[in-house]
Formats: C-alpha cells, structure tokens, sequence
C-alpha cells in the first residue's frame, strides 16, 4: 500500500539538519518511528533560538555593509521561502564558489572592505539600516553586527530595538583558497561557530565547513567535505561527504552523496547513500534521485527491506513523494510520518549546504 503526498520542494533549513540521525555504539534490536520524529523535532530545535532568527534577519545588512557580497547568509537558516531544485541551485552555488574551469578560485569579491575592519555596526531605525559605530569589541580582521530581537510574523528587527546578542565575520583571503569565520553570540552563549574553507583550481576544488549550532539545549555538531572536479564547460562531478553529531541524543548522520551535473543548466543526477539511526532505530536511504525530482530510494530499517520512496516532479515548485512498505506491506501513519520526514530533510539539504557557502559565495 502507498501513500502520496505534495508539498513544497523545499521547507525550512532546520529541517535539513534534523536529517542528521545516527547513533553510535550498538545497532538498535527495534524501530520506534514516533521517537525518531521526536529525534528530528529535537534536532530541529536547535536550530530555532531567538538569535538565530535575530541573524537572520540581519542578514542582508551584512552584505551591503561589506560591499562584497560574501553573502553571510547563512542567517537564513529561518526562512521558509518555497524553493524548487534544490540541488541545481546547489550545484550553481558551488560553481559560482570556485569559478570556472578555466579561471579557478576567485576570491577577491569575497573579501571584506579595509574601512569596514575592526567596526562594530548597528542598527540606525532613522535610516533603517546598519551603520558603523564607535563600538569596541568588534575583530581587527572582521567586522561585528549587533543583533536584536525581531517581529516573529514579519522577521524583521522590531521597534523599539532589543539587543540580544552580536554576530562576528571574520574572512581570510589567500591567492588560492579562502576562508571565513562566523560566530553568533548571546548573553555569553555561542549558539552559532563555524568556518568556511574553499581551496580550488582550474580542475576543481575543495570546500570544507565545520562548526556547530545551538539553541542553548541541543548542540549539532556539522562538517560538509565537498569537492568537485570539472569535466569541462562547467560540466564535473560534485561530491559530498555531510556528518552531524548531536551529543545530547546520542545521535550522529553520515551522507554521501555524488551529484554528476551541469553547473550551467543545474541538470544532474544524484547517487544518495544515507545512513540515519540512534537508539529509536537505524534507516537507510539508497537510490538514485535526479535534480529534475525524479526518482527512487529503498528504505531499510535495522537492516531489512521496509520501503521505497517514488518521486516525482508535478511542476518547477512542487513535487509528489509516494512512500510504499516494503512486499505490499502496510505502513503505520507513525512510520509514514518518519519516513517523510527524512526524505524532506534530505531535500532541505541542499538549503543548509548553500546557506553555509553564503560567506564566501559570490
């Protein structure tokens, strides 16, 4: 028996980090799909803090102090905005991060202005944006934006202004590789740290981000090893080696996955092993799945056949997702529901790997 459903392509990025599911130490002799929802719920949380919202928020000032379009986007881990193909905007993103074939690593447009270093900027409601301030605390080699409390309905920096918190950018530019540094800190927690590094050529490249993310509870511990090697004419394969640890629920993920695409149209197709599991359960997904949202996963729980996941594009914004047990097995609503939601946080993937890219993105 089956079930369909469609939505959206692409949820909030928070969901994608709840995809990171994987315990160490023993395999576990029973599945419980309620509890692995309310692992995913979990991880969700930790991306939710107030300050984080705050960061998002204060996102697009970031880029338009610096001048340098280093996107430092990554704030954006609150949006909702409704997107589709996920994976060839991210295979655009990683193109634009290395350059092309034949130019390699571009990083100068990434660099952050020398009037802007050591500044600590502010919001101005007068002009309702940021401006530079005789603040100290701010990095030499960086810059610093104070973050405040936002409208919950609009995620805009709500009047009168609530200090909550600031947020620290620090990129390093070599004549081959680059790197940034982003830190969000509030009432001397850090809830956000991790840093960005890409080193490339005219062959290919290597981006690795490493950090965590808190929202005071939970911590999610994540590195992406990404590189790519162009085949020509922005054409290459792009592969992706994503973990995230949460100490808290004893839970790890590994990710691989290798994406063969065209940098230029997004087409694809995308070789997915993932591996999800924690005390409720182990999941593996394995199949392959093309950036037009086509495709089949198979499902095994603890080891055994359980299901497949059918995908199938409806249009350029929405997609269907057909879940079947395994041998014309019925699947509980508990056990759809968590299936679902892994498929979803592995779409929403693809938002958390271009989000953390947005430091040094052009």
């Amino acid at each position: 028996m089956g079930f369909c459903t469609t939505r959206s392509m692409a949820t909030a990025l928070v969901t994608a980090a709840a995809l990171a599911l994987t315990a160490c130490g023993s395999e576990p002799g029973t599945f419980d799909p309620a509890a692995t929802s309310s692992d995913v719920n979990a991880m969700t949380g930790a991306f939710e803090s107030p300050v984080i919202q705050s960061f998002a928020a204060a996102a697009g000032s970031l880029d338009a102090v610096t001048a340098a379009r280093a996107g430092f986007t990554v704030g954006q881990l609150q949006s909702a905005t409704s997107r589709s193909r996920d994976a060839a905007r991210y295979i655009s993103r990683v193109r634009s991060v290395l350059g092309t074939p034949a130019a390699g690593l571009s990083a100068s447009s990434a660099s952050i202005p020398p009037e802007a270093l050591g500044k600590t900027f502010v919001y101005n409601t007068a002009e309702d944006r940021y401006v530079a301030s005789d603040r100290a605390g701010a990095p030499g080699d960086g810059v610093r934006f104070v973050l405040y409390a936002v409208n919950p309905v609009t995620g805009q920096i709500a009047e009168p202004l609530n200090e909550i918190g600031y947020a620290d950018v620090v990129v390093d530019e070599g004549s081959s590789s680059l790197s940034a540094q982003v830190t969000v800190v509030s009432g001397g927690i850090t809830y956000l740290d991790y840093e960005v590094e890409v080193s490339g050529s005219g062959s290919g490249g290597r981006i690795l981000v490493d950090g965590f993310i808190t929202n005071g509870v939970d911590r999610a511990d994540f590195r992406l090893d990404n590189t790519v090697a162009f085949s020509g004419d922005m054409s290459g394969q792009f592969t992706l080696d994503y973990s995230i640890e949460v100490p808290s629920r004893d839970l790890s993920f590994d990710f691989d996955m290798t994406i063969e695409g065209d940098g230029v149209t997004g087409d694809g197709t995308i070789t997915l092993s993932l591996e999800l599991s924690g005390p409720n359960g182990r999941v593996d997904l394995a199949g392959n799945y093309s950036t037009a949202a086509a495709g089949t996963l198979d499902v095994d729980v603890n080891g055994d056949d359980f299901a497949s996941i059918n995908i199938t594009a409806e249009s350029t914004t929405e997609t269907t997702i057909e879940i079947v047990g395994a041998n014309g097995n019925a699947l509980t609503e508990a056990e759809r529901e968590a299936l679902e939601n892994i498929f979803d946080a592995f779409e929403d993937g693809f938002d958390v790997f271009e989000d953390l890219l947005r430091p040094i993105g052009m």
